[in-house]
């Protein structure tokens, strides 16, 4: 399984192009963040995240790119895949704020928690001596939470939520 916080959002299967199954995807942010070829794309197909090796890929404009992928021979096995999010390995993009890529993956995802259930929307990242925290607004309140491994029990990107197991006593800080 992978880690979904060593992950990017890139964007989303738009269109195919041709008939040998290459295909589109429409970018979140623009592509000159890019410093490295991408070997493999992953798309999300049923909240997991599936690789697909890349034979080829070309930037069509600074929001557009266009992929040609092992195993995607026809332009009816790459319609298959349209609207699917598309993630690649965070190290593979350059960001002046290292914690922007977490941004592009959570914005706006609802949080809930094992045994409190809903926390609320998360409103934005930040980042305090490389500790990411979470902040959700909830009515009137800030909530703080740490935004890290040892808490995040799934990430349901279908549904844009996150799932914890917070610490006994760590909401009771914040509400």
């Amino acid at each position: 399984m992978f880690n979904i916080l060593e992950f990017t959002l890139i964007g989303k299967f738009t269109k195919t192009h041709g008939n040998y199954g290459e295909i589109v995807v429409m970018t979140e942010f623009p592509l000159n963040n890019f410093i490295e070829d991408i070997d493999y794309i992953f798309a999300n197909i049923e909240n997991g995240l599936v690789p697909f090796k890349v034979l080829k890929f070309s930037i069509r404009n600074n929001e557009m790119i266009q992929f040609n992928l092992q195993n995607l021979e026809s332009e009816e096995s790459a319609k298959k895949l349209l609207g699917k999010e598309i993630f690649i390995k965070s190290d593979l993009i350059e960001f002046e704020d290292e914690e922007l890529s977490l941004e592009y993956v959570i914005d706006q995802y609802t949080v809930y928690d094992k045994v409190m259930g809903l926390i609320g929307q998360v409103n934005k990242l930040i980042s305090i001596d490389k500790n990411p925290l979470i902040q959700i607004i909830n009515g009137k309140k800030e909530i703080l939470i740490p935004f890290t491994e040892d808490f995040i029990e799934e990430i349901d990107h279908t549904n844009k939520e996150i799932h914890m197991n917070l610490p006994d006593g760590l909401l009771d800080i914040n509400l």
